[in-house]
Formats: structure tokens, sequence, C-alpha cells
């Protein structure tokens, strides 16, 4: 996973010690930049959020893409800005949610 051409060009930022930025696609792409991730040291399970390219984008305003992958989960999303919003509020909510109802589940 991270020995491709476009995995390695940044790897000198990589972490061996824990979960961060990585500088690369935990994928390796070449047609998505990467702006946050945060990657497993072995590599078993990432979240990215990167910059699609133009030209590799199905709706043109859907300039993020999202990955997420684990041993049981592999998704990749395109989305615009008002998508993320939406994302991180509906994210927000349902951890304060969680933590707001957290003892009556204990």
């Amino acid at each position: 996973m991270w020995n491709s051409e476009c995995g390695t060009r940044n790897a000198e930022s990589r972490s061996e010690e824990m979960m961060l930025y990585t500088g690369f696609c935990p994928r390796s792409l070449c047609n998505c930049e990467p702006r946050a991730n945060i990657v497993a040291d072995d590599g078993s399970s990432f979240i990215c959020c990167g910059e699609s390219n133009l030209e590799s984008r199905t709706v043109v305003q859907d300039r993020f893409r999202v990955c997420f992958y684990n041993e049981d989960t592999d998704t990749m999303y395109d989305h615009d800005e008002i998508d993320l919003i939406d994302l991180i509020a509906v994210l927000s909510d349902a951890l304060a949610f969680g933590l707001r109802n957290r003892d009556d589940e204990e």
C-alpha cells in the first residue's frame, strides 16, 4: 500500500509511531491530492479527505474526496463544500446526542 509512485512521493512526512496526517494518498491515487488524513501505522485502516483533479470528477463541483478504509469497510465518496459541512453537522449532532444519552445506556 505504501510503495507505489504516488504513495511514496511525500513518505518522509510519515511517522512510524502513530496515526497522523501522512502527506500522501493512502490509496496511492494520482488523481487526488490529500488535504487531511489519519492512517494506521501498518496501513490497515485510514480516513482521508483530499481534492480530486477536475478530470476525475463525475460532478464538477464535487472536488472533495472522502475515503474510509478498514478490514470491514472500503468507501470513497466525492462531495462539494456544502456536502462536507452537512456531513460534519450530522456527525457532530450524533456525537453530542450519544454523549448526552450515554448515562441512559449504562
